[in-house]
């Protein structure tokens, strides 16, 4: 790392040392980024970082993300922008800078109330669900217009989801604004009130205008574990070792043998495929559901997060083809009888009726429901795994076909066997050496 800029207006306390994960009592009174500063000095000094004692606002964004310069005096774009900001009115204005100057950052969340680091997660700014931070900040964004199209109400019902979303074929693919955040519930809610704060006015005890006054109890090692968290993902990003991060389920077991149980009873009844014949297992549901359509019904975009995940139905695209991870959409009841009647045309895929009333979905979700599809093919990781376990169906292409392994039954009946022969020939050796005198 050749050079860090650090922008915080605060200063270390000696309230926020249990959280601070560089500075000592002796740093009290510094500012953050000059207590950073002098840390990061100790172990790396040949890194330059520029301390900036400021607090981020709109007005200033361009001079504290842009403001460095070259030796040529031309401005000089960040690697990359790591967000800890926790007001969410600050920390849109950052998002929407870094979106309008095509700036790659990635956001860290609520930590406060949160103890669990086995729910640490870093996804996209559409996944988290019980994240207040995250919800407040969606919103601020929808009400600037930066994201127009994100959970803005339709028309019509929204089938008990959480509104009309993307009916011009946006979604599912997220935001493109990373995060970390937590997927556990908060422990403990914002601290109340003093009495004092209460008879005086709240907003006469914040430490800058206009931010929260009441605060939520930190555990001091889980926004050190959001840090590292961020800092792996930024380090691996600019190094060149991407990866894909997994995203954390967003059903119950419960919820996705209820969908795989609908889904099995829709392919007998309507099609009379049932017993072996029936390839799509709990691990495909949650797969289709979570990764490739987002909770969200391919036709409308209503997001049926929670328990509303029990209303969605999986129904198959290619009414002609076997249901299979590429041959599968995710849609609300009444969706799928729309779907219904536009295969019931062709036979096949879904035709739209031009004639045909407000329901249908435009030819331009279509076309995204096809595509959206083809990454349930691209997902190489996923696939993987699956074929390790001989699962039905796989990636086309690239030597793995439908039989759904490298090597299919007869491989694995041989890998099989040669796993028992090289057992029972350890067995045999240790019993036929003798025992060693004493």
């Amino acid at each position: 790392m050749g050079r860090l800029r650090l922008i915080d207006f605060d200063q270390v306390t000696l309230s926020s040392l249990n959280r601070h994960a560089v500075a000592t009592r002796s740093d009290v009174g510094l500012t953050k980024v000059e207590s950073c500063k002098r840390h990061f000095q100790t172990f790396n000094p040949q890194c330059d970082v520029e301390a900036v004692p400021r607090m981020f606002t709109q007005e200033a964004a361009t001079e504290l993300i842009l403001g460095r310069t070259d030796p040529d005096g031309l401005s000089v774009r960040p690697d990359y922008v790591i967000d800890c900001i926790d007001d969410a009115t600050t920390k849109a204005a950052l998002v929407a800078f870094c979106m309008h100057h095509n700036l790659p950052m990635i956001c860290s969340l609520a930590a406060g109330g949160k103890s669990d680091p086995t729910r640490i997660r870093i996804g996209d700014l559409a996944d988290p669900m019980r994240d207040p931070l995250a919800r407040k900040l969606r919103s601020v964004l929808r009400n600037d217009n930066v994201w127009h199209w994100l959970d803005r109400p339709g028309e019509g019902s929204n089938d008990g989801g959480r509104k009309h979303t993307n009916v011009t074929g946006a979604l599912p693919h997220g935001t493109g604004v990373k995060v970390v955040y937590s997927t556990q519930n908060p422990v403990c809610p914002l601290e109340p009130l003093t009495q004092q704060q209460r008879e005086e006015g709240a907003s006469n005890f914040g430490a800058v205008e206009n931010f929260r006054v009441r605060v939520m109890p930190v555990l001091g090692t889980v926004p050190a574990l959001f840090g590292m968290s961020a800092a792996s993902f930024v380090l691996c990003e600019l190094g060149k070792k991407e990866f894909a991060p997994l995203a954390s389920r967003k059903m119950s077991s419960k919820t996705v043998r209820k969908i795989r149980e609908r889904l099995r009873k829709s392919e007998y009844d309507q099609y009379n495929v049932d017993g072996l014949q029936f390839k799509v297992s709990e691990d495909d549901v949650s797969y289709l559901m979570e990764h490739v359509w987002h909770m969200r019904c391919a036709y409308t975009g209503i997001h049926m997060e929670g328990s509303r995940a029990k209303k969605l139905c999986l129904k198959r695209w290619n009414v002609a083809l076997p249901a299979s991870i590429d041959n599968l959409i995710l849609l609300t009841e009444s969706a799928s009888v729309v779907h219904a009647r536009m295969t019931s045309r062709t036979g096949t895929v879904p035709c739209r009726d031009p004639h045909s009333d407000n329901e249908e979905p435009s030819e331009e979700v279509l076309q995204f429901a096809k595509g959206a599809m083809l990454y349930c093919i691209a997902a190489q990781e996923y696939n993987f795994e699956r074929v390790k376990w001989n699962h039905s169906s796989g990636v086309n292409g690239g030597g793995i076909g439908r039989s759904g392994g490298f090597l299919g039954k007869t491989g694995t009946i041989l890998f099989q066997c040669c796993v028992v022969l090289a057992v029972a020939l350890s067995v045999g050796y240790i019993l036929t050496q003798k025992p060693v005198q004493q």
